[in-house]
């Protein structure tokens, strides 16, 4: 029950819809709270099932009273008794079967949406109805009350068991009639001069229903119609004279979704149309003058047929016809003069055809502003096939493979996607074009001078082609502030596979304040010239992730080019790829798996002394000698993997200055002394894991330091290197894959106490482990808490993970066990033992 609603009873409308009440009844929250002078009540949306005798008492003055979707079906007879000023009473979408006396005021009745079986007797004795809504329930024709109202303007019986048209049921109000709808109902047959009296009726609605076919008369006497609906019948033959009492006022013949073959001639008598829509239907011929006599035509909808050709004068003298939609037919050949005298016809949509030319049909439309020629046969896009004054048009889902050279056009939004264009050259798209689409074809090149010309552009969509990169030309001022007033540009680049190419390194210029926008920036990546497989979000790019492949280059300002020796031009070595960023900055060297002849010429002494970043993979450098490196001051970052390195000589990394990165890993290392480098101490990741290496000394140190990122797994470790204990800036390492041997006292591995105290800094902790070689141990008399372990990994060595060691030792392995001489486990044992034996001997021998 809804309460404290004193506050609004001033007003003279109460909307409470959807408060979950049960009931129509308002308790009041004071005693001057009145629901006297309520005129518009609206309970919509709650759950009142029944309406009580004395629950609408309370609102003497209402005048409408809304109550849909609740879910009534009980009503008190004398429920609206008190409201003789009510006029308006919308119960639609409730559970009612029957209907009590109401007042006679009442003038709009909604009871659509009920369970009605007939019109109840109740609503047919109201005299002064002027709108009843019976749609969507169970009502046939035999129902037995007729309307007594001869003010009746509007009727809905749609949605019921009608098979008739009900006319007995407005027999009282044939004169004032203005509305009828009796859609989706059971009528299959309209008799002859049926609706003569209904001379003021301006709306008919007979669609969803089974009629089949339109007779002479059948629409006598209705010389006020305006609007017809017909949708959706089965109706294949109209007589020719049908329309003739309708014809001075209809101006709305909606005949789609039925059975014709032609367009009737019946319709050429409706000289007062202005919209007819036939589509759906499955007409193949159009005649000639049929409609010439429509000079109100504005709007015609043909589309779904089976219409394969438009021929001469179909359409001429319909000076007022604005459009035309033809889609979705067999249409592949037009008239020329299949438009002539059409002076304002605007929007023609041809979609869905077989044309593949137009052969001049279309280019002297001079009215014409949209057109939809999508879903077609066209191969080659004629320019000149279409009006110059066009603004709109869609030539998308064709078979478009060449533009013609563009004409004087003023066209603004111009659709060309899902076609097999391969590029796009100057002089091939009008000059006014605003909006472009050129998605989903295979373009792989954009010419300099063909968007950037486009001086009202504001969006262009290049999604899902074939293009590699953009230069900086594509577009007009792309790095322009908009604050200059200039005309914003949003791309669309989603789907290409770009490469991270340097002529791409204009997009880190662009940002939300610049003219030209990547809309789909973060959607939109780029493949890494370098790292194939890294696919950057444009978004995240920064200017020396985009790269130029190069043999042989000469850094700008650099005054030795013409000569041999020079450091500043770079000479890529035979069999692999070199790339640098527009800046110079950047300059990649990558030397991987070369051929017999490329790697018999191949040392690191040739690679460019300017490089900033060297990768060699899969060579064969057994040995990195002394100087191979040296003074390549600008070298960032240098992997050397996979490529069998054993020896490094001392001096190999000679005053690498600007090194950060070393990467050897994958070779076959043994040691790493220190005395590799000279001044070379910038380096902050050293990566050596699945290397041969057992120790690093503490001297490495030195050498490093800077260094804050150590891989070393997958290496011959026993025992955690001094250079990790004792570096101060180390924050990440790898230790995981070598051989790290563990016992209860923690003392004797520093392993175990420094990973507890440090690992977060350790990437692979949960992978490291314990390894004993049992064995070894044994015959070495180096014995752990695991040596008397049973071999789980081949047959000499035992492992477990070290985590789980560090967690568990202490309640298993380690355990101290109460057994043997005073308890104290098997150690004890045998120290008592070995003492005892010692007493004996110094016994015998008389000590």
């Amino acid at each position: 029950m809804f309460t404290a609603i004193g506050a609004v009873v001033a007003r003279r409308i109460l909307n409470l819809t959807t408060n979950n009440l049960s009931s129509t009844k308002l308790e009041q929250s004071n005693e001057k709270c009145e629901f006297g002078q309520l005129i518009i009540l609206d309970l919509s949306g709650n759950v009142i099932e029944s309406i009580r005798a004395g629950d609408l008492a309370a609102y003497p003055s209402l005048r409408q009273f809304i109550a849909v979707g609740n879910g009534i079906s009980d009503i008190h007879e004398d429920a609206f008794k008190s409201l003789s000023t009510l006029q308006h009473l919308d119960f639609e979408d409730n559970e009612l079967k029957e209907m009590i006396i109401l007042p006679e005021s009442v003038l709009h009745l909604n009871l659509a949406r009920n369970k009605l079986a007939n019109i109840p007797a109740s609503v047919a004795n109201l005299k002064k109805l002027v709108y009843a809504n019976f749609s969507h329930n169970k009502i046939d024709s035999n129902t037995p009350f007729s309307l007594q109202t001869e003010s009746l303007e509007t009727l809905d019986l749609s949605s019921n068991n009608l098979d008739t048209v009900p006319l007995k049921i407005i027999q009282s109000s044939y004169s004032n009639i203005l509305s009828l709808h009796l859609s989706n109902n059971r009528i299959a047959v309209l008799q002859p001069s049926q609706f003569q009296n209904l001379t003021k009726l301006s709306k008919l609605d007979l669609s969803n229903n089974r009629i089949k076919t339109l007779t002479e008369g059948c629409f006598d006497g209705l010389t006020e119609l305006q609007e017809l609906n017909l949708k959706n019948n089965s109706i294949y033959h109209i007589d020719v004279g049908v329309f003739a009492d309708i014809s001075h006022r209809l101006h709305k013949l909606d005949m789609s979704k039925n059975l014709l073959v032609e367009l009737p001639m019946a319709v050429s008598r409706l000289s007062k149309i202005k919209t007819m829509d036939f589509s759906e239907n499955q007409i193949n011929k159009l005649y000639k003058f049929v409609l010439n006599k429509m000079v109100h035509l504005s709007k015609l909808d043909l589309s779904s047929n089976r219409l394969s050709s438009i021929d001469s004068y179909v359409f001429s003298s319909c000076p007022h016809l604005t459009e035309l939609n033809l889609s979705n037919n067999r249409i592949d050949g037009i008239a020329q003069d299949a438009f002539e005298g059409c002076p304002h016809f605007r929007s023609l949509d041809l979609s869905q055809n077989k044309i593949s030319i137009f052969s001049g049909s279309l280019a002297f439309v001079k009215s014409l502003r949209n057109l939809n020629i999508s879903i077609n046969n066209i191969q080659t896009f004629e320019w000149s096939e279409f009006p110059e004054d066009l603004q709109n048009m869609d030539a998308s889902n064709n078979k478009i493979s060449i533009l013609a050279p563009a004409t004087k056009s003023k066209l603004r939004t111009f659709k060309l996607n899902n076609n097999r264009l391969k590029s796009l050259e100057k002089g091939q798209l009008s000059e006014q074009i605003e909006d472009i689409d050129i998605s989903d074809n295979k373009i792989k090149l954009i010419e300099d001078d063909v968007l950037n010309v486009l001086i009202n552009l504001k969006q262009v969509n290049l999604r899902n082609n074939k293009l590699r990169y953009l230069t900086k030309k594509t577009f007009r001022d792309n790095e322009a502030s908009m604050v200059n007033g200039l005309l914003t540009t949003k791309v669309f680049l989603e789907g290409n596979p770009f490469e991270c190419h340097c002529e791409m390194a204009w997009i880190t210029l662009l940002s939300e304040k610049t003219t030209l926008q990547i809309v789909d920036s973060a959607l939109t990546t780029c493949k890494h010239m370098v790292h194939k497989s890294m696919d950057k979000p444009l978004s995240t790019t920064v200017e020396s992730d985009f790269l130029c492949p190069y043999e042989q280059t000469c850094e700008p300002n650099c005054i030795c080019c013409q000569y041999g020796n020079c450091d500043c031009k770079s000479k890529c070595p035979e069999g692999c790829s070199c790339f640098h960023d527009q800046t110079y900055k950047t300059n990649v060297v990558e030397c991987k798996d070369l051929n017999e002849t490329s790697l018999r010429s191949f040392s690191p002494k040739i690679l460019p002394m300017h490089a900033t970043h060297i990768i060699l993979e899969k060579l064969k450098l057994p040995t990195l000698k002394t100087h191979d490196f040296m003074s390549r001051t600008r070298l960032i970052e240098l992997r050397i993997n996979a490529s069998g390195v054993k020896i490094i000589q001392p001096l190999t990394f000679n005053t690498l200055q600007s090194l950060k990165k070393l990467d050897l890993s994958g070779n076959e290392l043994t040691e790493l002394r220190g005395d590799e480098l000279f001044k070379t101490q910038r380096i902050e990741e050293l990566d050596l894991h699945n290397n041969h290496l057992y120790e690093l000394d503490s001297r490495n140190l030195e050498q490093f330091p800077n260094l804050q990122t150590l891989h070393l797994s997958g290496n011959g470790f026993d025992e955690l290197p001094e250079m990790i204990i004792l570096s101060q800036k180390l924050i990440e390492t790898t230790l995981s894959k070598n051989p790290f041997r563990c016992d209860c006292n923690w003392r004797r591995f520093r392993v175990q106490s420094w990973l507890i105290n440090n690992i977060d800094k350790v990437k692979d902790a949960n992978l490291m482990e314990c390894s004993e070689n049992v064995t070894k141990s044994f015959l070495a008399n180096d014995t752990t808490v695991l040596t008397s372990l049973v071999p789980n990994r081949g047959e000499h060595i035992f492992s477990i993970p070290m985590l789980d060691f560090i967690n568990q030792a202490n309640q298993t392995f380690c355990a101290v066990e109460v057994s043997g001489f005073f308890g104290g486990g098997p150690e004890r044992n045998i120290l008592l033992m070995i003492a005892s034996i010692i007493v004996m001997v110094l016994a015998l021998i008389g000590l």
